[in-house]
């Protein structure tokens, strides 16, 4: 499973960087070599990008789970070979361009899959959307000219790759709209259906396999229904004709999505983005760095709760980006690619333990480093230790980084020659300081943590 695979790489990649002694950079504190965010609840860290897709975007939609993004690709202006003043192609043309694609990447194989391609019965799909957590998607195809438009509702089963149409062929529908329930796996189609005198607006509750299960708000001159899903409910208003210049008044509704059963509501139903208190914002956002205009810029993952480290750039030059609704990808688009990464979370408790592990590491790694240096000194000063006062001038030449030897004490305090101490791995030379202990350097070369004695109760 990716899933497992990027955590275990998540975990390799962070030990290596505090290991290495890589370059200080965002984030740092004693001990941190990675760049990391922390909030109230855990640490966030991200990975290295993996590529998904080089096809131009139309639209992303991540699923509710967070596990899978539906990605409409269109192609390239150039491949689309539709002079700026011809109609839209109808299903009697010959020479039809080229339309957008339906993909799926799963964020925990890796996988990207194609489960719908522009053919002559289905040629243009103009939206979709993921049906709750199950293996269907709900989009409209268009086809028609552009005088007289037409829309089919399907459904494509991801795991069968079978495509549903939702009505019978041979109606004409001016307008389709799928409502998805994040709850249920369950979908409303609004339909607008030509006759005679005019349009009349329905509405279907539809169920994952395609089939209709009753309608849901049909009333006869009805000129449009709103609905939205509302947990388990649909929550909707109906507008009727206008006759002799008066228009009846909208009449509100609920509908129970498992029971079809339908109550009045005597005021106007509070839709989803009017329902009160306000979602609270999530533990990480999206942010443009700055707000320069241009095509492309900056994008950085940063929190409302941010305590510690700083915000991790994404990318430097994105021109889209999309953070999954389980926090644990985020997607974007740089130079044409749409590219993921990963990000670990980390819980407060085991964050705390993995920073004292990295500082622990980190310790020990630099006091040998000082180390070596010291027996480099006296192997080039006819074996003598370096003087207390100046041992830092000394062992420059011997370390690439002077912040190496950030926190570590000079403590020696034997003879002033490296071979007439008598007892080297009991002999302390120095030590660098951490939360849980001390890293103690020997005048044998070794190099051991000693921890702090916890203290009664």
């Amino acid at each position: 499973m990716w899933g497992k695979s990027w955590f275990l790489k998540g975990a390799v990649a962070l030990a290596c960087l505090c290991l290495s002694g890589a370059a200080l950079g965002q984030g740092y504190r004693p001990g941190m070599h990675f760049k990391y965010l922390e909030t109230d609840r855990a640490g966030y860290f991200l990975l290295d990008p993996v590529a998904i897709t080089s096809q131009p975007i139309k639209r992303l939609r991540w699923a509710s789970d967070g596990l899978r993004l539906l990605i409409e690709t269109a192609p390239p202006v150039s491949a689309q070979k539709v002079l700026p003043t011809a109609p839209r192609w109808s299903l009697l043309e010959d020479d039809k361009p080229e339309t957008a694609s339906l993909q799926i990447w799963d964020s925990v194989s890796g996988r990207l899959s194609t489960p719908w391609k522009p053919s002559p019965d289905l040629p243009n799909l103009e939206t979709g959307e993921f049906l709750s957590n199950v293996d269907v998607v709900t989009a409209t195809v268009e086809f028609g000219t552009e005088l007289e438009p037409q829309k089919m509702p399907v459904m494509f089963n991801l795991k069968t790759g079978q495509v549903r149409r939702i009505f019978p062929e041979g109606q004409r529908y001016v307008f389709a709209d799928a409502l998805v329930s994040d709850k249920l796996p369950l979908s409303v189609w609004v339909v607008s259906k030509a006759e005679e005198p005019g349009f009349r607006t329905e509405a279907y509750l539809v169920d994952a396999n395609g089939a209709i299960l009753r309608t849901v708000s049909t009333q006869l001159g009805s000129r449009e229904i709103l609905l939205e899903f509302v947990g388990e409910e649909i929550y909707g208003v109906r507008f009727g004709e206008t006759v002799d210049g008066k228009r009846p008044p909208p009449q509100y509704f609920a509908i129970d999505a498992r029971s079809g059963r339908e109550r009045a509501l005597i005021e106007r139903p509070r839709f989803r983005d009017e329902r009160e208190p306000p979602a609270a914002r999530p533990e990480l956002e999206l942010t443009d760095m700055d707000s320069a205009p241009g095509p492309t810029g900056p994008l950085v993952l940063t929190s409302p709760n941010l305590r510690g480290g700083e915000p991790l750039i994404v990318s430097m030059d994105a021109s889209y980006g999309e953070l999954s609704s389980d926090l644990k990808t985020v997607v974007y688009i740089s130079d044409g690619v749409l590219l993921a990464r990963p990000i670990i979370r980390v819980e407060g408790e085991a964050l705390r333990a993995m920073f004292d592990e990295v500082e622990r590491l980190d310790a020990i790694q630099r006091a040998k480093h000082v180390l070596m240096a010291m027996l480099s000194y006296s192997a080039d000063n006819e074996d003598r230790v370096p003087e207390p006062a100046g041992w830092k001038t000394s062992l420059l030449p011997y370390l690439k980084n002077e912040a190496v030897m950030a926190g570590f004490e000079f403590t020696y305090q034997g003879p002033r020659e490296w071979n007439k101490i008598e007892e080297p791995s009991k002999t302390e030379v120095g030590y660098i300081r951490v939360r849980l202990g001390r890293a103690v350097a020997y005048a044998d070369g070794s190099v051991r943590f000693i921890p702090d004695e916890k203290k009664p109760g």
